[in-house]
């Protein structure tokens, strides 16, 4: 196999290169190591690159192979880890400057899954101040130079679509491996809630905190969830059938930009050409869950970080300082009465979904911002960029339904957009299908 700087290689001809010794795991981490450290300057995706670790995974794997023993699905495939999650030898400061020197006595459990089906693990991906932020600041858009990663997985989809890595993990609490995937014209998928092991990930709210890939193939995406979700093969749910149906909740974007209408309804052609029905739902907006969900998902957060001060506090960056002070400020009642908005709005939304194949709508209400945007129009309504980027994602951190985002086509500007489907609890595999089946 020869690797060149634009080389994009799919985890299965990689891994099957390695096992018939085509390539050398060793050469295959070489190589993306280099491509990490050429495009620092620009990209940054990495808060610290293991070229040593990841030489000494790619040499194990080498021996496994030489040797005619077992060397596992992901044998030699370079894997990024965002910055959150527990990866030796670390560090994994999680963006925050006082997790700097924290070197983790282990590997999470992903982690450490993943080496075991022979991946090399080439580093730590940059994540926006302890996973609060949309912007991943520190991190260029390898595709877009003008417009912003997203976040907080900014790194993982950055050196995913800059070809540093073939598959990273991000987490998301709000949207996090769904934006910057959008942002990057790459594949983000959060699984079901529950289903990814946590174990060694640096909690932002555990009630809605979801570890899931990040890729440039889908086929990539299942190859890992396979192997950070050991029973992932029972979630195929029921057979697919023709003709799939889609469901559309057209009144929840209905504040999307022009630019993102357009190319939805694009999608929607496209897949009535496939034969797909398409089926117009009415569900809960981002206007009566984004409350619940700040409420909610930032109370826990407050409370992990109850032990700073108020000194402390007010040098955390931004986005990380602002959660932690409104999550204080959610007192006991407000809570109680956010957790049973919540459990209406969740069975609504569940039923809605058991009555489609997927639901589909945008990713993201406007096409990846500017690097340098605080605030944007929504209709013609000016909105946090923060608030404005997790409107279409936070909800399902909240029902916990697995959900990807698969780049769409090109508007003139060339700029991706992005179109989410969301599938049944449970029903993992059976949502990635589907995106197969409708071409994305």
């Amino acid at each position: 196999m020869t690797l060149t700087s634009d080389s994009f290689i799919d985890i299965a001809s990689l891994s099957r290169s390695v096992q018939n010794q085509e390539a050398s795991a060793k050469e295959i981490a070489s190589h993306f190591i280099a491509r990490a450290r050429i495009d620092e300057a620009e990209i940054n995706a990495f808060s610290e690159v293991y070229s040593a670790s990841a030489q000494c995974d790619a040499a194990h794997v080498d021996r496994l192979v030489k040797q005619g023993k077992p060397s596992g699905s992901l044998a030699g495939v370079p894997i990024a880890i965002k910055d959150n999650i527990d990866t030796l030898p670390g560090p994994c400061s999680a963006g925050l400057a006082r997790f700097a020197n924290h070197r983790p006595s282990r590997d999470a459990k992903l982690v450490r899954l993943l080496r075991s089906a022979g991946a090399v693990i080439i580093g730590a991906a940059r994540t926006d101040a302890g996973a609060f932020g949309v912007i991943t600041p520190e991190v260029g858009n390898p595709v877009f130079p003008d417009r912003i990663a997203g976040g907080s997985s900014g790194g993982p989809a950055a050196a995913v679509a800059a070809g540093q890595c073939t598959v990273a993990i991000g987490t998301d609490t709000g949207g996090s491996l769904r934006i910057p995937a959008a942002c990057c014209g790459v594949y983000g998928f959060k699984p079901t809630y529950g289903r990814v092991s946590l174990d060694g990930v640096r909690p932002l709210a555990d009630s809605y905190d979801h570890a899931g890939p990040i890729a440039k193939r889908i086929n990539d995406l299942i190859a890992v969830m396979r192997v950070i979700d050991p029973k992932f093969g029972d979630t195929s749910g029921r057979p697919i059938k023709e003709p799939l149906v889609i469901g559309v909740p057209r009144n929840c974007f209905r504040d999307a930009s022009s630019e993102v209408q357009r190319s939805f309804d694009e999608f929607l052609s496209w897949a009535k050409l496939r034969g797909c029905r398409v089926r117009e739902l009415v569900l809960p907006t981002s206007d009566e869950f984004l409350p619940i969900h700040l409420a909610l998902s930032l109370y826990e957060a407050a409370r992990h970080y109850e032990y700073l001060s108020a000194r402390e506090l007010s040098a955390l960056p931004e986005p990380a300082m602002q959660g932690i002070q409104y999550g204080r400020a959610v007192k006991q009642p407000q809570f109680e009465k956010a957790r049973k908005e919540k459990s209406a709005l969740v069975r609504q939304i569940s039923a809605a979904i058991k009555s489609v194949d997927a639901l589909a709508l945008p990713t993201l209400p406007i096409l990846a911002p500017a690097r340098g945007t605080q605030e944007v129009l929504l209709g013609t309504e000016p909105t946090d960029l923060l608030l404005a980027l997790i409107r279409y994602t936070a909800v399902f951190d909240q029902t916990g339904h697995p959900a990807l985002a698969c780049p769409w086509s090109s508007n003139e500007n060339d700029v991706p957009s992005s179109i989410q489907l969301v599938g049944q609890r449970d029903h993992d595999l059976r949502l990635l299908s589907i995106a197969m089946e409708l071409g994305l």
